[in-house]
């Protein structure tokens, strides 16, 4: 993993350092009380509780905190990877979920796209774009799936 990255996946893990960045980016994550379990340069995993705060009234989580979830768990791989690589700006174009359970627990989602992201990053030469798909499975803690998420983000490589 490049220095820059390295930074910015040690950084993402300390759980004080984490939080200090949802409450300035993305609050609604600390309102969903959503965790970083682990970021490697393969895969992210991130958790989502069913809480009050969560929850829907058909007793299960709402599908936009599930969402946010795994964006998140897809967006951090990016995010990390683009350290090393100067500017770059990163737009979500389109998102596909499918929903196969309820989720009424602890909902883990698992984004293993890590070298597939890096390598379209790597590629990208200075004032190109990349668009391609990254794929996050959400699963209860009986390790069914939940959902299956597709989010298809736009990279584009300042000059």
């Amino acid at each position: 993993m490049l220095p820059k990255a390295e930074k910015y996946r040690k950084g993402a893990l300390s759980p004080l350092k984490f939080w200090v960045f949802k409450c300035i980016h993305l609050p609604s994550l600390v309102f969903w009380n959503i965790k970083l379990k682990s970021l490697d340069d393969e895969k992210c995993v991130i958790t989502i509780p069913f809480s009050h705060w969560t929850k829907n009234p058909f007793r299960s989580i709402y599908f936009s905190a599930l969402n946010g979830a795994a964006e998140l768990s897809t967006g951090l791989l990016c995010q990390m990877y683009i350290q090393d690589y100067g500017e770059i700006s990163m737009l979500l174009v389109e998102f596909q979920g499918k929903y196969y359970k309820k989720a009424t627990g602890i909902t883990t989602f698992t984004c293993t796209d890590g070298q597939m992201i890096h390598e379209n990053i790597n590629k990208l030469k200075s004032g190109e774009s990349t668009t391609f798909v990254a794929h996050s499975i959400g699963s209860n803690q009986n390790h069914d799936v939940v959902c299956e998420i597709w989010v298809t983000w736009s990279l584009l490589r300042k000059k």
